[in-house]
């Protein structure tokens, strides 16, 4: 659960990432990372590729922090966009196989 105070930390971290100040989004990306990482493993049930996809994910959320709306929450934001990461490399993946065949 959290609290006003790691709610207000957040914030400020994605108002200093739209800014410009690369370093604020570390804020975000130690707070997320274990439950990113443990969502992407539920997803595609490999431990590299989670790592890797929800690495891949921080990366797409920083490159699109500046369309992040304020007064929206930021985790279900995140979340879609890792959904939708590990979502695309099943298919990538499963298309490959098709193919390898």
């Amino acid at each position: 659960m959290s609290s006003q105070k790691d709610d207000d930390a957040e914030n400020e971290a994605i108002e200093a990432c739209k800014r410009g100040e690369k370093n604020a989004f570390e804020y975000i990306v130690e707070k997320y990372k274990k439950p990113a990482y443990y969502m992407a493993l539920r997803i595609v049930t490999n431990p590299d590729d989670a790592m890797d996809l929800s690495q891949e994910a921080f990366v797409k959320a920083y490159r699109a922090i500046s369309t992040f709306k304020p007064g929206a929450v930021f985790k279900a934001w995140f979340y879609r966009i890792l959904r939708n990461t590990c979502i695309s490399h099943l298919r990538k993946r499963k298309s490959r196989r098709y193919y390898d065949r």
